[in-house]
């Protein structure tokens, strides 16, 4: 298979890989990190062949250094020892955080970018559409860990449960199936619930359909005719 058409598909494997782990491992401080790792490896893969090559070293850059702020602020949970300061700990989570979205946003964007780009859709674009809608649910989830993380009342769930499971709350909201487990009380985490449902519905309607309604396969792309020159007939001679 050419390079060119397997593009997406390590993203998209990782980004299904995380959705199997994620309930099993994923409450784990260890399992959080792997999960981590899976997705900053997919992403990087990507966006070196998305990138130009001196906006990706600055990428690649921000990139590392976010992966070491989390692994600082999660030294605790890793090792049972508390290394740094409590406050330094929590505010390196914090910070990790917000990178990680800045790092997530650049792949959603230049994929987009390419979508729209396409004049002819191939599976693969179908693939990197795909790959967009999940990394945007991971996004979410992101952003809801950092409103909790600021806030733990912000959000009400109606049974024990810690912003690891806003990761799945993240993905019933994209969906707008809404099960009602997890709810958002402070009025941010309304405003970001409402804005990522929003979004949700519009990638799907617009995004998804606009791709789907250009797809072709190899067997349905109509041969080139080419045009010859006109020969003269008999009354013309």
């Amino acid at each position: 298979m050419p390079a060119q058409d397997a593009r997406y598909i390590q993203l998209l494997a990782t980004q299904i890989a995380i959705f199997m782990l994620h309930p099993l491992v994923g409450y784990t401080s260890w399992g959080n990190l792997v999960i981590i790792s899976l997705i900053f490896w997919a992403i990087m893969v990507i966006t070196r062949t998305i990138l130009p090559r001196r906006t990706f070293r600055a990428y690649l850059v921000l990139a590392l250094f976010g992966y070491a702020v989390q692994i600082l602020g999660s030294l605790k949970e890793l090792t049972g020892v508390q290394w740094l300061p409590l406050e330094l700990t929590v505010t390196l989570r914090l910070l990790g955080q917000i990178i990680f979205v800045g790092f997530l946003i650049v792949p959603i964007r230049s994929i987009i970018q390419r979508l729209f780009q396409e004049r002819r859709v191939t599976v693969n674009t179908l693939r990197g559409s795909v790959c967009v809608y999940l990394l945007i649910g991971t996004l979410w989830s992101i952003v809801y860990g950092i409103i909790y993380a600021v806030n733990p009342d912000a959000f009400a769930f109606a049974h024990p449960a810690t912003g690891e499971e806003l990761y799945y709350f993240s993905f019933v909201t994209l969906t707008t199936v809404g099960y009602g487990d997890i709810v958002p009380v402070a009025p941010l985490a309304r405003a970001m619930t409402n804005v990522e449902a929003i979004i949700g519905q519009m990638y799907i309607a617009i995004i998804l359909a606009r791709v789907v309604a250009l797809y072709r396969s190899p067997e349905e792309v109509p041969p080139v005719v080419q045009k010859h020159p006109s020969q003269g007939t008999i009354d013309q001679i």
